[in-house]
């Protein structure tokens, strides 16, 4: 997941929470043709201990054109979401719309 600031997109977390496999399934299928090689985030890699950057590897990267609605508990300090659950995809906003929110 992740937002924009300035020119970049920012990694701001991974979400698990709120998926069934048929929604994982269905969320598969309408974004597989967004696939790229490149990482869209400015600020990857992280080189935290534990941190998502660690497994990028194991990564398929999706150009930055999908908008979905996470619920989370806070920010953290470093502008990571703490307990994200995934809501669903929306189709009434433009990916270069999305910013910070609280």
């Amino acid at each position: 997941m992740g937002f924009h600031k300035g020119k970049g997109l920012r990694f701001v977390g991974a979400v698990r929470g709120g998926f069934t496999p048929a929604l994982r399934r269905k969320v598969h299928d309408s974004i597989v043709h967004l696939t790229t090689s490149n990482c869209p985030f400015s600020n990857l890699p992280d080189r935290r201990s534990g941190s998502f950057g660690q497994g990028m590897k194991a990564c398929t990267w999706v150009n930055p054109a999908a908008v979905a609605e996470i619920e989370f508990a806070e920010w953290t300090p470093d502008e990571r979401l703490r307990h994200a659950a995934f809501m669903g995809l929306t189709g009434d906003k433009n990916s270069q719309e999305v910013v910070r929110e609280t």
